[in-house]
């Protein structure tokens, strides 16, 4: 499946840290984790600390959940 606009909402221990948004295709896990590490080392977070972060992949303007993932 081809990438297409989703809203990414990350969380870490259940509370809401960013909502970002990227074309992405939300079928494929591994895309979605790259995105994920990627903003986790772009906002500097231990290696450590990053298995307290989940990411759920919304299709852009709707609340349809098309994918998550954890770090």
């Amino acid at each position: 499946m081809a990438g297409r606009p989703l809203e990414l909402r990350i969380t870490r221990k259940g509370r809401h840290e960013a909502t970002i948004e990227a074309n992405a295709d939300p079928a494929n896990p591994g895309e979605l984790r790259q995105i994920l590490t990627a903003w986790l080392e772009g906002n500097r977070w231990h290696p450590g600390r990053w298995g307290e972060f989940e990411m759920t992949a919304f299709e852009a303007g709707t609340s349809k959940r098309a994918g998550k993932v954890r770090a």
